[in-house]
C-alpha cells in the first residue's frame, strides 16, 4: 500500500515543509516523491499550494513520519509540525 500526504504551503513567504520525510523506521516505509502543486492553472505570485509526498510500505509493522514547516535559516521551533504514526499490514 501507499500513503499520500497533501500539506497546505505558501514558499513565496520563506516557509516549507521538510522535502524529505522524517521517517522513523526506513525499512518499513520510504518516501516515493515529493512535489509542489501551486493554487490554480495559472501562477500567481505570492499565492499558496500543495506539497505532496507519497510513501510506500516496504513490509508490515508500525512507524512514525515527521515534517516540519519552517525557514530554513530561521533558528528555534517550526511554525507548525506534523507527525503521523503509519501502520502497514
Amino acid at each position: 500500500g501507499q500513503v499520500v500526504v497533501d500539506l497546505g504551503s505558501n514558499p513565496t513567504t520563506g516557509y516549507a515543509w521538510n522535502a524529505q520525510a522524517l521517517i522513523a523506521d526506513g525499512t518499513l516505509l520510504r518516501q516515493l516523491s515529493h512535489a509542489f502543486t501551486g493554487a490554480g492553472k495559472v501562477p500567481i505570485p505570492g499565492a499558496g499550494g500543495t506539497e505532496q509526498w507519497v510513501l510506500k510500505a516496504e513490509k508490515a509493522g508500525t512507524t512514525e513520519v515527521r515534517w516540519a514547516y519552517a525557514r530554513s535559516w530561521a533558528a528555534g521551533e517550526p511554525a507548525w509540525s506534523l507527525t503521523l504514526k503509519v501502520t502497514a499490514q
